[in-house]
């Protein structure tokens, strides 16, 4: 089934919104207002207008825990902790030649550390767990180099191991991983869970299942307790963004970059629905991910330029209605 996605919000500026999450009302993404900054906003889900605006760092990504937002400093040198209406809760500092990059699992804040000036990928790191009240750090876990961090599964944080940690300098490559690592984040005990056979692509977890897409549009649905293949599906959908998951409708949710939104079911991954691309997603679509979420019931999804929604029961009805948003 094709046809133009229903857009029951949409919005166009001169540099891509990536939406973060949705919580107390607001809808949270990022701005750039130019090639050197990147802000943090904050929209209000009814109107679309802002409430409130930050800067914060543009080599990482923000995210929601428990106690609000997390995210770094424009200079890279703290993590900060947000609440929902824009105002600092807490930072954490570290001693000097000590990196760290924050990370959200199951909930909870974390930071990623290591020494020295050479970039994460790089290295070996340890993982800190956040009091989510004050910032202390807590429970520290050596992991291994390359290492992926995908989320929590019982509040366990669960990472990627990555088969090989050698570099490899080739258009589309993508690295193979062969094991999860569980994470207890009361001692930082380590268990290791083999997969049946190394996987490529990006990872998503998502109420116990990764599913790992490769640029091809090729889904791998694996469980995070087992390491076992739960189903495969190739379409023909290239850059697919990561995906969202209905509870409600047991659906899973993806977009391209050029606007198709594709619908999957949840336990076999058969194929429900796709739309067809936007009219007009804007000339950095090739360059810019893709980002889908949801909210209350509405697909909301970002590509190139361009801001929609869709409602799932009717998503290939036609019936945009535009309004614009500020930088």
């Amino acid at each position: 089934m094709t046809g133009a996605p229903t857009r029951t919000a949409a919005a166009r500026s001169g540099r891509p919104a990536r939406p973060i999450g949705v919580r107390d009302g607001l809808v949270f993404v990022y701005t750039e207002p130019d090639s050197t900054r990147r802000r943090m906003v904050a929209l209000d889900t009814r109107t679309g207008k802002q409430r409130w605006a930050r800067d914060i760092s543009g080599s990482e990504p923000a995210a929601l825990f428990t106690g609000g937002l997390l995210a770094l400093t424009p200079d890279h040198s703290q993590v900060i902790a947000l609440d929902t209406a824009g105002r600092e809760l807490w930072r954490t500092s570290e001693p000097a030649g000590v990196n760290c990059v924050p990370t959200v699992l199951g909930d909870a804040p974390y930071e990623v550390c290591w020494e020295g000036d050479d970039f994460l990928d790089t290295r070996p790191f340890t993982l800190v767990r956040l009091d989510p009240d004050d910032g202390t750090p807590r429970e520290r876990t050596p992991m291994p180099e390359k290492a992926l961090a995908l989320g929590a599964v019982d509040g366990r944080p669960l990472f990627l191991e990555a088969e090989t940690t050698e570099e490899v300098y080739q258009a589309g490559y993508e690295r193979p991983y062969d094991a999860f690592l569980r994470v207890a984040p009361e001692t930082g005990k380590v268990t290791r869970i083999p997969l049946e056979r190394a996987l490529r692509g990006a990872a998503t977890l998502v109420d116990g299942v990764v599913y790992f897409v490769r640029t091809s549009g090729a889904v791998t649905a694996v469980s995070a307790t087992s390491g076992k293949v739960l189903w495969e599906l190739t379409t023909d959908m290239e850059n697919l963004s990561a995906p969202v998951v209905s509870a409600a409708r047991d659906e899973i949710y993806f977009a391209n970059r050029f606007g198709r939104l594709l619908a999957l079911e949840r336990g076999t991954g058969a194929e429900l629905w796709r739309t067809d691309a936007l009219d007009d997603p804007g000339d950095i679509a090739t360059q810019t991910p893709p980002r889908v979420l949801l909210v209350d019931d509405a697909i909301v999804a970002t590509a190139g330029n361009m801001a929609f929604s869709v409602n799932p029961d009717e998503p290939t009805e036609a019936g945009p209605a535009a309004s614009p948003v500020g930088d």
